[in-house]
């Protein structure tokens, strides 16, 4: 029997549906027909993670509303509310006495509901929900052989008015900046309309939600990929640094710490003995590596872009693998440079903004990242590689993340880096 963490994910089975007020209490609305509008019956998700507009264009209900003025005819999806639901087989493993259900993006109000019961009520885009569940007991655990999702998604732009009603208007930016009120709700801004692209009030569950059973986990991996400069001679060194967080129960023995490069080259590694119950735990390993044993990484058009993988392993009695994390890490150093400027001007003598990055002041140049789409269920790898490829072929060596968007995904990090 193993004792590894697994984890399914939920990506199969969804149906979505318009809400219908009539309908009291919102779980009556499971009972909904297959047949019908998209008040009174629930219709099969094209794909998952899902987005509301999406799924309505699919069917053909909604014009494209990237064109013409189509745009205007689709404002009454943000108003409405929506559901989604999905079921799912569950087999507890033997060895595993924990359990959580991880929402990595829902956009945005939404309640949450396992086999009837509402387990959570979230109101931010941008973070991950986790619903921990105890497999101890099975007459109090809430997972079943057969389980129902319900989620329920409400009006982003009646919680933003609401919100003004009670703390006022405030200025935002000019009017063709969407309404202002969009500043109490934790959802991209654009959505309410940005002088670069249409108003659209997404909703749905944009991306993955899964289900992981563990007997102890790794819930959290840090590597600190630092170079650091020897006062004396100037040379570069680089070194590696490991925070962990453990969640579960204390049945873990150790961790086992390889760097390997791309190709597969193990570099180094070291196994660190754990005391039971100890969950936090910082500089698991402090390596100082040679210049031969890793290359720096470079900015593009400064040198190569080496990376290596720093995978961590969890393990119990007789070594048996309870969970296992890898991390592609970079080694480099980077500074901002503000130094005074000797010659004033008419603001006075200020400083200057420039990077040095290991040990080199370079140039920056880039681009002021927006999102991609407004719907971000359709931005691919091959999309993200595309925009992405474009900046480095113009000689750009820096992007920068706009803060009326979203918190990108790691694959969007990931091609940066490579």
């Amino acid at each position: 029997m193993s004792t590894t963490r697994t984890t399914l994910d939920l990506d199969h089975g969804w149906f979505w549906k318009q809400r219908n007020d009539s309908t009291t209490p919102v779980l009556a609305e499971l009972d909904a027909s297959s047949v019908g509008g998209i008040l009174d019956s629930w219709r099969a998700a094209q794909a998952f993670p899902s987005e509301v507009h999406v799924e309505l264009l699919k069917e053909g209900i909604i014009p494209d509303p990237y064109k013409g003025f189509n745009e205007h005819k689709v404002q009454w999806v943000g108003d409405v509310e929506w559901l989604y639901k999905c079921s799912f087989p569950f087999t507890k493993p033997p060895l595993h006495d924990h359990a959580v259900l991880e929402f990595q993006g829902l956009d945005t109000v939404c309640d949450v509901y396992l086999n009837g019961e509402r387990i959570l009520s979230t109101d931010n885009q941008f973070r991950t929900y986790t619903y921990p569940i105890s497999l101890n007991g099975a007459s109090t655990t809430p997972l079943k052989e057969t389980n129902t999702l319900l989620l329920h998604f409400k009006s982003a732009k009646a919680l933003a008015k609401a919100e003004e009603a009670k703390y006022g208007k405030v200025r935002a930016g000019s009017t063709n900046l969407g309404d202002p009120s969009r500043v109490y709700v934790r959802k991209a801004q654009y959505d309410w309309r940005w002088d670069w692209g249409p108003e659209l009030m997404t909703a749905g569950p944009y991306r993955p939600i899964t289900l992981t059973t563990y007997s102890s986990r790794l819930t959290e991996v840090q590597t600190r990929a630092l170079v650091e400069s020897d006062k004396e001679t100037g040379l570069l060194s680089p070194t590696l640094k490991l925070n962990v967080v453990l969640e579960g129960s204390p049945v873990y023995e150790g961790l086992e710490v390889i760097l390997k490069d791309t190709t597969g080259k193990e570099i180094k590694t070291q196994r660190v003995e754990l005391q039971s119950r100890i969950t936090n735990l910082q500089d698991v390993v402090h390596w100082k590596l040679l210049s031969d044993d890793v290359k720096l990484w470079w900015p593009v058009g400064y040198g190569e872009q080496n990376l290596y993988n720093v995978t961590v392993v969890l393990t119990g009695p007789n070594q048996q693998i309870l969970d296992t994390q890898t991390k592609r890490i970079g080694f480099r150093s980077i500074e901002l440079i503000q130094e005074p400027l000797l010659e004033a001007d008419q603001y006075g003598a200020g400083t200057t903004f420039l990077f040095e990055v290991n040990g080199v002041r370079m140039f920056m140049g880039g681009s002021n990242w927006i999102p991609a789409d407004n719907f971000l269920t359709t931005i691919t790898e091959e999309r993200y590689r595309a925009w992405l490829t474009l900046l480095r072929d113009g000689n750009q060596n820096m992007v920068r993340i706009w803060g009326g968007g979203i918190y990108e995904p790691d694959v969007f990090f990931d091609i940066c880096d490579g």
